[in-house]
């Protein structure tokens, strides 16, 4: 009885105009769902009997709607899009998650860290290899282009950087957005005003 399913489509249209979408963006496909008792449906329900009672139609529509990741050839090519910290992987400090773009990655293969500019930061060993199934970080011993996985062992990289196979350094690094400057610079200096060090004026 509480639910706004027209109002709430109408405002999402509305979001996408306002972020000047374009024709083909408008014309977006909408899964309707109730996540608290985990209804999903393609159309707009008029009671719970026209969904099905599991997330069988979002995962279709994901699998037939989104492209499938490009893939080149060549050996390891992966772009840094997450670093993070793990304390219950004491392999290095970092773990750099991103997209393999070409080739595969495995256990103990020998990788370059190049930086956004081409210049290399450091060869590396791979030391664990993981990825994501559900919440949940699973350590597997190789994965293909078009996964997106987690390294550990990885000295110097960080977000944007290429991580390559010895044999791919000469093409240099994958390209990557830029990240946008901080909107909020502070400086911190000594108070050298008149009134510095006066308890009752300053």
């Amino acid at each position: 009885p509480t639910s706004r399913l027209v109002e709430v489509e109408n405002e999402i249209f509305d979001l996408f105009c306002s972020l000047n979408a374009t024709d083909e963006q408008l014309e977006y496909r909408t899964i309707y769902a109730i996540g608290r008792d985990g209804w999903t449906g393609s159309s707009l329900p008029e009671s719970t009997d026209n969904l099905a009672p599991d997330m069988t139609p979002l995962l279709d529509a994901i699998v037939s709607d989104l492209p499938s990741p490009k893939v080149e050839d060549g050996e390891l090519r992966m772009l840094v899009s997450i670093m993070e910290s793990d304390p219950s992987v004491h392999l290095g400090k970092l773990l750099l998650t991103g997209r393999i773009y070409s080739g595969s990655a495995r256990q103990g293969d020998k990788i370059m860290v190049l930086n956004p500019n081409g210049d290399e930061v450091g060869e590396s060993t791979i030391i664990k290899l993981f990825k994501r199934v559900g919440t949940q970080r699973v350590e597997i011993e190789e994965a293909h282009a078009g996964d997106i996985v987690t390294l550990a062992g990885i000295a110097g990289g960080r977000v944007a950087d290429t991580i390559c196979a010895i044999p791919e350094v000469a093409k240099g690094p994958i390209p990557s957005p830029k990240l946008d400057p901080p909107t909020i610079s502070m400086f911190f200096s000594v108070n050298d005003s008149p009134l510095a060090g006066n308890k009752e004026l300053s």
